[in-house]
Order: structure tokens, then sequence, then C-alpha cells
């Protein structure tokens, strides 16, 4: 299956018709091609014609825990591209990958000397809005979440013949690997989704052209509480430059340069490693725009607490394993790799199970075997050794649906372990399945491995979430990378853990005036790995008027697994940081008041509400409550979901002002006037010829 280029991602699909599929809710074809400028005169026509993309800058700050990331695309339309007639409205699409922990916070086009910004609005009035602007002959931009990982941007009447800039602004949050590490990853591409037969709830995504190999900019700045040991990247060739302070030779800052020669063939992975600061923390970020005060606690369980005697168990392993064709090649390599590390690993006391799938599963064992006996470990390596990606598509859920129907195991813990690509178009039944059921199944986790250069974060990720585990992903093609993945994994599988944990943000007043922390549920805290919980609080902080009050103290209860022996973390007020930043916007050099902790514990609040898991959903809401409570969010703080967008509208009316001797091109059939009509027709030939030579 091919993967879909996407440094191009901001690249436009250009599609001229009545849009018939677009009306009735289809998705229009796109040809094998959603990366890039494409012009396609009419649904039943095969041909494409390329814009130009003239670059990209991608530029990354790292403050702590929390990335912001600038996006800006430069692209040139065509020249031929009709503009005047307000009934056939040319639409463009284009779509991109983001880190699904990301939160889109900033969308804006410049061109002819004009700079569009636009604003989060409820997603049918956004809808509406962009409907009216194009029928009115004006320029207008909608930016939709298609899927948590993938935006979805809608252009309507651009001029033709001009220099575009597209900027998309986003904030994440970094993915702690150990107690001192963090991963930032730029996702480069869409990779093909696998569409089960029944109940495709996400769409086809096709692949792409590969448009563009230079152009490409990637820079990333780093700036950390702690000095710095290391910034690498597994995936790309980098520059990085260690920048010392005064009274340490390790500083707290560095600049990276992304130098490879094909940046997009796989998504970028930076490794950041900082002196290790295991003390609880709490970063404070007050916003006057918002009228609300953000906290983050920043948490590394450690090791003194015993957590780590789970060996002496019996524990259950049910590896489920994707054999489907996307993982054809390097990728079932690689799972075998893997597997092999872990049957060595497991502990000896353990049972273990695989279950292969793809369009349909199977299970080596009727029942899960003991490690011990030797003639089932070696029909378990004999097995690994020789499967082979076979198996059709990836349909992930029946075989989920087969392990998690057993509400009780016989064992005492009973851990699943799935190894994908990810590669499926119904992501979010396969998370709210697993968060309905792994929870009600008895001692049940649920752990993932991703595998392959385009990996489905949203799913890998959304497994371990729902199942109280953990994800994990292998960096590169490298043994190392594998090696260092199931390491990982293992430690976290097979050790003990913090369960049941809560955190009272503050007593007296600060209690009574309360706030909202997310995730709603903390999630099983894993010794040695760096977890963010966030809350936020209505006011100030300031305990002025009606504001909120900023705690005192925070105190996290809980339990470790299997001893039940409590443990308590405190966090008073005076050990609290300041997490105030200011930015600089390059195109103007103008400073903004920094509300990156208030963005991403809202966007963890919205996925709670998304994925079933918030208070209202506890409290039975209604679907209409949780709704509402989302475009609030979203609108609010201008961040989009599933429930909000983005709505640009340029009030020059690009169409109106024609003197009529331009026409559209006329998908019934009929001929285009004069030179513009021959030049369609023109460029529809070399389209095709180009389109050949590149496939």
């Amino acid at each position: 299956m091919k993967q879909q280029k996407l440094l191009p991602q901001f690249l436009i699909c250009f599609i001229f018709s009545t849009f018939p599929k677009l009306i009735s809710g289809q998705s229009p074809k796109t040809n094998d091609a959603i990366g890039g400028l494409i012009f396609q005169p009419d649904d039943n026509y095969d041909e494409i014609i390329q814009s130009t993309l003239r670059s990209l800058k991608v530029n990354v700050q790292i403050v702590d825990g929390v990335g912001h990331v600038t996006m800006t695309q430069e692209f040139q339309t065509p020249s031929f591209f009709p503009i005047t007639n307000s009934s056939k409205n040319p639409t463009a699409m284009y779509q991109l990958p983001l880190d699904e922990l990301a939160a889109v916070t900033e969308f804006r086009a410049e061109y002819d000397n004009r700079v569009i910004t636009a604003i989060v609005k409820e997603r049918k009035e956004a809808r509406k809005d962009f409907d009216d602007a194009v029928n009115q002959g004006k320029t207008a931009y909608l930016a939709e979440q298609s899927r948590a990982d993938i935006f979805l941007i809608s252009v309507g009447n651009l001029p033709r013949d001009e220099i575009v800039r597209v900027t998309l602004v986003y904030v994440t949050t970094l993915e702690a690997i150990s107690s001192d590490t963090l991963r930032f990853v730029f996702p480069t591409a869409v990779a093909p989704r696998y569409e089960p037969f029944l109940n495709n709830t996400e769409g086809s995504i096709p692949d792409g052209l590969d448009l563009m190999n230079e152009g490409v900019q990637i820079g990333m700045s780093v700036d950390m509480a702690v000095p710095l040991v290391s910034v690498e990247s597994p995936t790309h060739d980098i520059q990085v430059d260690m920048i010392k302070d005064e009274t340490n030779s390790k500083g707290k800052t560095a600049q990276v340069v992304v130098v490879d020669e094909d940046p997009q063939e796989r998504d970028l992975v930076v490794y950041i490693t900082s002196q290790s600061n295991n003390e609880p923390q709490i970063y404070v970020e007050s916003s006057a725009m918002y009228n609300s005060t953000a906290l983050m606690l920043s948490i590394v369980p450690g090791t003194s607490q015993d957590m780590s005697s789970n060996t002496n168990i019996p524990s259950e392993y049910i590896f489920v394993i994707d054999q489907s064709g996307s993982m054809a090649g390097e990728k079932i390599e690689q799972v075998r790799q893997a597997m092999l590390l872990i049957l060595k690993q497991l502990p000896s006391n353990s049972f273990f199970n695989i279950i292969g799938f793809g369009d349909s599963f199977e299970a080596i064992f009727t029942e899960s075997r003991s490690i011990a006996n030797t003639d089932a470990k070696q029909s378990a390596v004999q097995y690994v050794q020789n499967m082979d990606a076979d198996f059709g598509g990836t349909e992930i859920l029946k075989p989920l649906q087969h392990i998690l129907r057993v509400k009780n195991p016989k064992h005492d813990q009973r851990t699943l372990f799935v190894l994908t690509d990810g590669q499926v178009s119904n992501t979010q039944d396969v998370i709210q399945y697993v968060t309905d059921n792994a929870a009600r199944a008895s001692n049940t986790r649920v752990f993932s491995l991703g595998i392959g250069e385009h990996v489905s974060a949203l799913l890998v990720r959304g497994l371990a979430r729902a199942g109280r585990g953990t994800a994990a992903f292998v960096d590169g093609n490298d043994a190392s990378a594998i090696e260092e993945a199931v390491q990982r994994q293992m430690a976290m599988a097979t050790r003990g853990a913090l369960e049941d944990v809560v955190i009272e943000w503050g007593d007296g007043e600060a209690e009574e005036k309360g706030g909202t922390q997310a995730p709603f549920m903390a999630p099983v805290f894993f010794l040695g790995r760096r977890f963010l919980i966030y809350y936020l609080i209505d006011g100030d902080g300031g305990g002025n008027g009606d504001g909120g009050v900023l705690p005192d103290v925070i105190r996290l209860r809980s339990r470790v697994s299997r001893t039940d022996e409590p443990v308590e973390y405190i966090v008073r007020k005076d050990a609290f940081v300041n997490a105030m930043k200011v930015y600089t916007d390059d195109s103007d050099s103008t400073v903004k008041e920094s509300t990156l902790i208030h963005k991403m514990a809202v966007r963890s609040l919205i996925r709670d509400l998304e994925e079933g898991t918030s208070k209202l959903h506890a409290d039975g809401a209604t679907n209409e409550d949780i709704r509402e409570q989302i475009v609030h969010l979203g609108v609010k703080y201008q961040i989009a979901s599933s429930e909000t967008s983005f709505i640009a509208v340029d009030n020059f009316n690009w169409t109106g002002a024609g003197s009529g001797s331009e026409t559209y091109y006329d998908p019934g059939g009929r001929a285009a006037s004069g030179m513009a009509g021959l030049l369609s027709i023109s460029w529809y030939c070399i389209g095709f010829v180009i389109f050949l030579l590149v496939w």
C-alpha cells in the first residue's frame, strides 16, 4: 500500500463541478492525490493538473513539556483558474495530519497584500458562513477536524495567478517516554486507512503523489526548566546547537534544524533529554484574555514506593498482532523482531497467547499457555518467524471483541499488547469499544506498540488511554529502535503502578469555588514515566471579586496496584512555578500573552467529551449537553474540535467584479468561451500526461 506524502499536505485538491457528491455528503474523487494543488475539471474525468508549491516552513517552539508549532506554506494558484461565475463556484480542499494531542489555535491566509484571519465558530454555523460567502463570490476558508489527527480545509474562490501563503498554528503536549526524556512528533503524511465493509465511520483516505522534496524548512527552539542533556532524532538528520548558560556547562536551551535530504519519508521524531527532576511541579498560567487560570501538574511516580513486585503474581499476556496487507515489508519484519524480544522477556510465571488479525483473526492456542512450557514457547517462536502480512484488511475490532467479552479472566492480571500501524478508518469505534469494555473486564489493561513510518498515533494512543495502559512507537528502522520500544513497554507492563488516583486541588475557599480537571479520570500512573494533569479555574486566581482562587496546596492520593499500599504526594503553593511565557509573532514582531497551558487544558477537556470519559458523561448528561459544552469550550478558547471549526472570509468579491468575458468550465460538456476555453482544454491534456509520467 502506497504512503501518501504529506509535506506538501498544505497543497490543494481543486475540484470544478456542481459538486453533487459534496452536497449529498459524500467525498468527491481525488484521484489518489490529496496532497497536491490539483485541478480536476469534472468528477467523470481522471486528468489532473498540479500547481507549484513554493515552500513549506515549520517553526517549533518547545517550552518544557509543551510544543508551539507554526506551519507556513506558500504556493501559486493556476493562471488558468476561472473565477467569474458565482453559480459554479470553484472550491478547493486540502488536508493535513496532526499529532492527535494537538490543539489547532490559529489559521490565516495571505495574498495580494491581504491577511485573512480565521475565527472559531460552531461547526454548522461555520459551514453556513462558508457556503454563503462562496455563493457571494468571496474568498473563504473553512478548517474542520476530520478526525482528531486529520485537519480538512476547504477554500472557495481563490484568486488566480496569485502567490498564497497559508499559516496554521497548533500547540501540543510532548509525550514522556521516561522520567527525563520527552518525545516530539511532527506528522509528515496521512497514511491510507483500511475501510471495513460495514460501519466505516471516517471515510476513505486515498494515497497521494510526491509533489515536493525541496523547499522544506523545519526549525526548532528548545527551552527547558532544567539543563539539557541531549536533543536527538531517531528518524531524521538534524543539526543541534546546545546553548550554554553562564553558570552551567549544560544550558537549558537549544536550536535545532532538520537537514534530512527527504524530510517527508517518515514522521519527524525528536527526543529531548534533560536532567532528572522527579519532584512534582505545578505550572501556573493566568490569562486576562480568558479571565481564567490554568494549572498543569507534572509528576513522575518515583522508586520510593515498591512497585516492582508484580512479577511474583501470575499474569496473562495476549499479543494482538496486525498481519493485514498494510503491514507488508519492513513493518511485519519489525513486528517479528519485537515479538521475539518480548517472548524472551516475559516473566517466567506468566501465561501467553498470540492472535493474528486482518479481515479475520486466529489464535495460536485455544487458551493461554505457560511461558515455562517449552513446547508452547517454541510453537510461538516458529509462528512469529513465519508470520506474514497476508490477512487482508485491517479489522482490529473483531479480535478485541473476542478477547474482552471474557469479563473475568482466569489469571490475576490480563494484559493485551496490540502491535499495529493503526491504518483503520473506524478508529473511534475501536477506542470507544475498549473504553466501554476494558475497564469492566476485571484486571485488564491494554498496551500498544505503533509500527511504521506514518503510524496512526490516534489509534495507538487511544487504545492505551482507553485500556489504562501506555503507548510506545518504533521510531526508526534499526534494531535498536525496536529494542528500546519493547523494553519501555515491557517495563511498564511488568511493574506495579499507582491506581485509583484522586487529586485534591486545594481546600477551603479554593475547594468551594472549584475548577475543572482534565483528564477528568486520572490515568494509571506507571513507575518512572512523567504524567501531566490540568486544572482550569474561572477567574485570575487571585481571589478578587467573583474570580477563582488559587489553591494553597494540592494533594494526590492513590494506591500501589496489587499491594494496595497508600501513596500521597503534596505540592504546596510556594513550590508553584509561574509558567507565563511570551511569544513573538514573526510576521509583525508583536509580543503576545501565552495561553499554552490553557489551550492544552481545554484540548484535554474536549478529548474527554469526545471520547466519553468526561464529568458530564459520569453525571449522565445528554448528548446535546455534551455537544453544547464542546461548542462552548471551542468558541471561548478558539480551538477546533469535532463541533467547532475555523471560518475566514475575505469580503472582497473576486468573482463579481469581472467584465463577463471570462467563463467557467462547464461539466455538462459545453465549451468554455474564447481563449480561456482553449487554455482549459490544453491544461487538461497536459495534466493527464503529467499524471501518467508521475504514476
